[in-house]
């Protein structure tokens, strides 16, 4: 079981905040130029293994996990973020030996 912590730094580290907890593992974390940042992870729910993400504004609070794959067994988990906010997650779904890939932007 690992859980998952955040911290920001501004002249010294505020106290860890929790993310998630539970059987994860391939955590991914990124921040675009504004602050906003995105965490994506592969996690064991039940013997599925989906993948996971939640997404944090500047100065915000982190969202709620939500699964956005949609089979249950995936692997090689990447992300990307760029400036302004574009996120890429990419993922191999072993049921259909398919690589998944999705876009969204933070700030929406």
């Amino acid at each position: 079981l690992l859980t998952l912590y955040s911290s920001t730094y501004s002249m010294s580290w505020s106290p860890p905040s929790q993310i998630t907890q539970g059987l994860l593992s391939s955590v991914k974390v990124g921040i675009d130029s504004t602050g906003n940042a995105v965490a994506v992870w592969q996690e064991n729910l039940l013997g599925n293994y989906v993948i996971r993400a939640s997404t944090k504004p500047f100065n915000g609070l982190w969202s709620l996990p939500t699964t956005i794959s949609t089979s249950s067994f995936n692997d090689g988990l990447v992300l990307a973020v760029n400036a302004t906010g574009d996120l890429y997650v990419c993922w191999l779904d072993l049921t259909t030996n398919h690589v998944i890939a999705i876009n969204k932007n933070i700030n929406n």
